[in-house]
């Protein structure tokens, strides 16, 4: 029965309590139907029972025993998101954690050298967490998981074959020769006999795919950022740092942290800089060295950049570029990034880039390069994102590898529009959003989800595991599949999947992310072949950006239409984040003629999107529609077979059908939770590109899988 809300991704607890209003609103609406009581209340306990388990976090998950191995008292990336997670871990009940130290992989690494910068205290909790004694030991109880996160990757060598390890590996390239260790001569032992793959962002997920990582046994959890630690100061404080750091009230401050590496861009920064300084003469760049970690200075980088551009870094450029060399606490950092105006990461392939998360919990406002690991949090309301394009690695350097060129001209007009908006901090609902989903307690919670699926995710699609099955029908089609992917990150559409698609159309070069959840709006744009400035009416719209079916053809393609959404707080947020209305109504009670004339919309409107909770709702929405007034190119339909039964699956299809649309693909599903069907107009679409997409033969068909051409044959 939980299933019915586990479509829904966690949300703040003021979301929680309208999604409550929400179903209770739905409630009653059904008890005014004359349904039975119970019908109309298990909504009601369900949202209960669920907000339950959000606000406890992990809560009801069983005693479990974890070992983590990888390294601590470093500033390495992996060390710091090794760190963060396990202080996150220590909050957790019924959670008992252990830590044992790998070999560091470089020598010279040490933590009273490169200290992670903690607070004394933090530093203390790390570094008292105990070790296990021999794992070989029969007579000593056993861990229920192990996780490792050091480089290269590794299982780890102590522990009996029948406990899982769940290894964190992150790319930026593609999976090169070292990142797996001389241990493992078979990459697939990452992934057999319960042992998965953790990575934390949809660019290396995809690359790690490529390379031959068993995508089922592959998750994604993000990293995170300590919002205690990289908050914003207030003005005056904030104005205080400057003044002390040597910065005058008038100077715009750009900075970037990272590596001295090809694949960071600095190279690209330098270059966009000069160009701005040029222009502008309070401009001003801060830039660090990783000497003491990585043995990698900024200097190379200066010397490359003057050779291939000959008096571009000028004296007085150089004199307004400040370089830091000493190691940096954490606190240290905030002052930094608060310091700046805007923090600039023009990179060519990055695995995730935490410091453009926490320049953007300090309030910063962030330019990075479009296409890359930043999609997945830097949502375009909350970040310039810098055109790139996909390129390939000579063979000799990693056959198969990619990386991102970035725009360069692109690059100097996002840094002189920043300029020239006067460094407005980050602040707002949506920002709020993002940072509180991305909290190190709550992505180190969905790491342990994946670990240890509680007796509440039981009921819920887990990544790696088997979801509930669907109701027993005789009509029932077969499961997609038998393993249920992460709905908190939906597998969406990048770049880098392009040269799959099912069938490309005009304009998909300019797509470099998709939102929706099923992949509808890449269905949509197939559909009708990339169509531009084009209609849609989308019922049970729920997040404006986030796995919402109408956002890409709205800011990419140019569309116009009208959505409905019952949670106020949603409606809300669409009202700050996009360009078309939506309104806060009960789908069921809508005049759907009024709204669509007074949003000058129809008698033929391009698409149709109907998707709210439960699937009576969907249907009934669906029914008040003036279909004698109005026709669709194309609909998809959530009949949600696998917690509603086949009665709103054969209804919507007997009246659709009726209506003239043709069944294009059935029981699209998320896992094994069927979903949705997909329709055209025979009448308004082109048939010879709608022969290319039907994939309606009564089985269910995951929808990654469909939308990349694996139920056709020759495709791939």
């Amino acid at each position: 029965i939980l299933v019915v809300d586990a479509i829904r991704p966690p949300r703040t607890a003021p979301e929680r309590a309208n999604r409550s209003r929400h179903w209770m609103a739905q409630s009653s609406h059904q008890a005014a139907k004359g349904r039975a009581d119970r019908d109309s209340a298990l909504p009601v306990f369900i949202v209960y029972s669920r907000l339950r388990c959000e606000c406890e976090g992990i809560g009801d998950m069983e005693s479990k025993r974890l070992l983590v191995e990888g390294w601590r008292g470093i500033s390495q990336s992996f060390a710091m998101a090794n760190q963060n997670q396990l202080l996150a871990w220590m909050q957790e009940p019924g959670l008992t954690l252990f830590h044992r130290d790998v070999p560091m992989h470089k020598p010279h690494w040490n933590s009273s050298v490169q200290s992670a910068g903690f607070d004394d205290a933090a530093a203390a909790r790390l570094r008292d967490l105990p070790d296990l004694p021999d794992l070989s030991d029969p007579r000593d109880p056993k861990v229920d998981a192990i996780y490792r996160i050091a480089f290269p990757a590794a299982l780890s060598p102590t522990q009996a074959s029948d406990t899982p390890q769940f290894t964190f590996i992150v790319n930026e390239f593609g999976l090169a020769k070292g990142y797996v260790g001389d241990s493992l001569p078979d990459l697939g032992m990452l992934t057999r006999d319960g042992n998965a793959v953790i990575t934390p962002s949809t660019w290396s997920r995809d690359l790690l795919i490529d390379f031959g990582v068993d995508a089922r046994r592959l998750h994604l959890v993000p990293l995170g950022v300590c919002r205690k630690t990289f908050a914003p100061m207030p003005d005056s404080d904030r104005f205080a740092v400057r003044e002390a750091s040597g910065f005058g009230d008038q100077d715009f401050i750009f900075s970037n942290v990272g590596i001295a590496s090809w694949n960071k861009g600095v190279d690209q920064l330098l270059v966009a800089f000069a160009r701005v300084r040029g222009r502008h003469a309070n401009a001003r760049l801060i830039l660090k060295n990783h000497r003491s970690l990585y043995d990698v200075g900024v200097e190379a980088v200066f010397q490359e950049v003057k050779r291939l551009h000959p008096g571009l870094l000028s004296p007085d450029v150089m004199r307004s570029i400040t370089l830091i060399d000493d190691n940096m606490t954490q606190e240290d950092l905030r002052k930094l990034y608060v310091c700046t105006d805007c923090y600039v990461s023009p990179y060519r392939a990055e695995g995730f880039n935490i410091p453009v998360l926490e320049a953007m919990a300090c309030g910063t406002p962030v330019v990075v390069t479009a296409g890359g690991a930043t999609d997945d949090f830097c949502d375009p309301s909350l970040a310039a994102r810098v055109d790139s394009t996909v390129r390939r690695l000579p063979d000799h350097q990693l056959r198969g590898g990619l990386y991102l060129q970035i725009d360069e001209e692109a690059l100097f007009e996002a840094m002189s529009g920043q300029l020239a908006a006067g460094g407005q901090r980050l602040s707002g609902a949506a920002w709020d959003h993002r940072l509180e989903s991305m909290t190190w307690r709550r992505v180190a919670q969905q790491a342990l989800t994946v670990m240890f699926p509680t007796s509440t995710e039981a009921c819920l699609p887990q990544p790696g595991r088997t979801a509930v099955p669907p109701p027993a029908s005789p009509s029932a089609p077969a499961a997609a599949t038998a393993t249920a992917p992460d709905f908190y990150n939906p597998i969406r559409y990048s770049i880098i999947k392009r040269k799959w698609l099912l069938r490309s159309f005009p304009g998909v070069e300019r797509i470099q992310g998709n939102h929706s959840q099923l992949h509808q709006d890449m269905f949509v744009l197939a559909a009708l072949d990339g169509l531009r400035g084009g209609t849609y009416l989308d019922i049970g719209a729920h997040e404006p950006i986030f796995i919402n079916n109408t956002h890409l053809l709205e800011s990419v393609f140019d569309w116009r239409g009208v959505s409905i959404e019952l949670d106020e707080a949603l409606v809300e947020r669409h009202g700050n984040l996009r360009r078309n209305p939506c309104h806060c109504r009960d789908a069921t009670q809508v005049d759907y003629d009024a709204l669509l004339s007074a949003a000058g919309i129809g008698p033929v409107v391009d698409y149709l999107s109907v998707d709210t909770d439960p699937p009576q709702v969907t249907l009934a929405a669906l029914k008040k529609i003036p279909h004698d007034k109005y026709r669709f190119r194309v609909i998809t339909f959530e009949h949600d077979f696998s917690s509603g039964g086949d009665v709103v699956r054969a209804e919507s299809r007997d009246f659709l059908s009726a209506l003239g649309y043709t069944l294009v693909v059935n029981d699209v599903a998320w896992g094994n939770r069927i979903a949705e069907d997909w329709w055209v107009h025979p009448e308004l679409t082109d048939p010879a590109v709608v022969a290319r997409l039907v994939c309606a033969d009564g089985k269910a068909h995951e929808h990654d899988k469909y939308i990349y051409g694996h139920y056709h044959a020759g495709s791939r």
